[in-house]
């Protein structure tokens, strides 16, 4: 399995425990607590959680929510527990079959993952929901057990040919967009003071390349986190920083604004207008659209099939 899918997949957990919920919820009733051991169902020996199974239809809740959909409770929470009955059979079988992740896949996975959200994010982002660091790593490890049985011993590497994605990418009857981008460096504190503080000294320097200088020594003094510049979508930040990115001139700087975990200064290197993706930047993308369509009929196909002879009982 590809070290990217490996991070992936770590990121992706991490990214739903930031923006997660944090308590189990009966309607519009005050969060319900719900015993940690109190067991939804087993499959195959593999314990599934009812706090688990909870905190996913909650999630689930919330985004049908976002959407002004409204859905039926206990429908979706049957929906949910059938996901964790899938995931549980597949892991079930990665494991018989001695498919085995080793602690150095890992340690190098969760520390990749930190690299990208910072450790401090990181640990905050644990602690915000409750969930310890063995907790994540053994979360972390069963999804990459059981991709790494999806990936190696039920859908081949090569599933996809060139000439499938070739045929897509001429049978687009839309465009795939390559998004209008920004090259960003952020600089964070976690006090608005410091911030406009920061901005003040800012301000008096006359280029943008002592500015960084500056925002470097902060960095290394540990009065601020700095990150490395790096293409984005504004698109994917709260409204008040996207405008910001799209407004502050190239080789110049904003702020501070305030985020979910602090406050920031920002500063665009340059910019890029959205366009239509070439075959060659499209490729992979496809590539990867694709084996996922074959991957999640290939499962559904196998858990139906596997489950006729499972031992499944939900409680």
């Amino acid at each position: 399995m590809k070290k990217k899918t490996l991070i992936v997949l770590a990121i992706g957990l991490m990214a739903a425990l930031v923006f997660g919920v944090t308590g189990c919820k009966k309607g519009n009733d005050a969060p319900v607590s719900i015993p940690k051991d109190k067991v939804a169902a087993e499959v195959n020996g593999i314990k599934i959680y009812e706090v688990d199974v909870q905190t996913g239809l909650d999630r689930r809740l919330q985004q049908h929510a976002s959407q002004g959909s409204q859905v039926d409770r206990e429908k979706m929470r049957q929906v949910v527990l059938d996901e964790h009955v899938s995931e549980a059979l597949i892991l079930s079988e990665a494991i018989a079959a001695g498919v085995v992740v080793s602690d150095e896949e890992l340690n190098s996975t969760i520390d990749d993952v930190k690299a990208r959200f910072g450790e401090e994010n990181f640990n905050k982002s644990l602690q915000a929901q409750n969930v310890s660091i063995e907790k994540y790593k053994e979360i972390v490890k069963n999804n990459m057990v059981k991709e790494k049985f999806v990936s190696e011993q039920m859908m081949p590497k090569d599933v996809v040919k060139e000439s499938d994605i070739k045929k897509a990418y001429k049978d687009l009857t839309v465009p795939i967009m390559k998004p209008a981008g920004v090259m960003v460096k952020f600089l964070q504190t976690s006090s608005e003071t410091d911030a406009k503080a920061i901005v003040a000294d800012l301000e008096k320097l006359s280029s943008q390349s002592k500015r960084e200088q500056f925002a470097e020594k902060l960095y290394k003094e540990k009065k601020a986190f700095v990150s490395q510049y790096g293409w984005t979508d504004p698109n994917m930040f709260s409204a008040e920083i996207a405008t910001a990115m799209k407004e502050i001139k190239e080789g110049s700087f904003g702020g501070p604004y305030k985020g979910s975990d602090g406050y920031y200064v920002i500063f665009v290197k340059e910019r890029s207008k959205e366009r239509p993706k070439s075959y060659e930047e499209a490729k992979e993308e496809i590539r990867q659209a694709l084996y996922e369509q074959a991957k999640n009929a290939a499962i559904a196909h196998w858990v139906t099939e596997k489950l006729k002879t499972a031992n499944v009982v939900k409680y």
